[in-house]
């Protein structure tokens, strides 16, 4: 039975329970934007709370669940309209999530599978370079794709079959600064992001963005936001809770 979608109700008679077939309560657009906010915010975690939160309105108003998965998979669908710098590391694997969220049994299911959906995510918060150079825009390309790894000029040079002085010359005159730069703002949003989506752990997030040397990333990290990653979420909640 329908019903049985939200769990732990007993029912005596399956005809005393009236279900209403329109989610009226919420819409499209603000319930995007607050997933988004809460999961730039405070990460996966506070994506399942926001998740919840609806969930259980839905089960106290009686909502047909096929209405509340249905609004819950035009919000996954709506998602990249809210935020243009949104990224979907495997928009074939997301696919199957939201059709997986279509046909679940249980909330607890919906759960589950929102965690999933989240972690495919990631924000693209580094600056945006228009350039009509091709060179360099290769360049940034490369930079922008292999984050992972430890960049350096001559390796960049090597990829774009360019000399070192020459690539950093019309680099610093395209983008405005040096390529060593650039290359460390690209790994500092990075790390923020991993912070941001809940990885505590500040040596896995400088391996992860190419920085072996934890007390270097630091160092980087502080000198990029002002505070050491171990401060920057609480940085961040401070400063959107005073600007609310």
């Amino acid at each position: 039975m329908q019903i049985q979608f939200y769990n732990e109700i007993t029912i005596i008679d399956p005809k005393d329970v009236h279900l209403k077939d329109t989610l009226d309560f919420e819409d499209v657009h603000d319930f995007s934007t607050q997933l988004i906010q809460n999961w730039k915010l405070s990460g996966v975690e506070a994506v399942n709370q926001v998740t919840q939160q609806i969930l259980v309105t839905c089960k106290s108003k009686q909502i047909n669940p096929a209405e509340t998965k249905k609004f819950i998979v035009n919000c996954l669908h709506y998602l990249p309209l809210c935020d243009a710098h949104l990224i979907v590391e495997d928009p074939k694997l997301l696919k199957t999530y939201i059709e997986n969220i279509a046909s679940s049994k249980r909330t607890t299911d919906v759960l589950s599978i929102m965690e999933l959906v989240f972690q495919l995510f990631s924000h693209q918060k580094q600056q945006i370079v228009t350039t009509h150079n091709r060179d360099v825009k290769q360049a940034i390309d490369y930079i922008n794709t292999h984050y992972q790894k430890k960049l350096t000029l001559s390796l960049i040079a090597k990829h774009v079959n360019l000399s070192e002085n020459y690539l950093s010359r019309i680099f610093k005159e395209e983008v405005g600064q040096s390529i060593i730069h650039y290359i460390n703002t690209v790994k500092m949003e990075k790390a923020a992001e991993l912070i941001l989506k809940g990885n505590p752990y500040i040596k896995e997030i400088s391996t992860q963005i190419g920085i072996h040397d934890q007390f270097y990333f630091t160092r980087l990290f502080k000198k990029h936001f002002g505070v050491n990653p171990s401060e920057y979420k609480n940085h961040v909640q401070a400063t959107l809770g005073s600007e609310n």
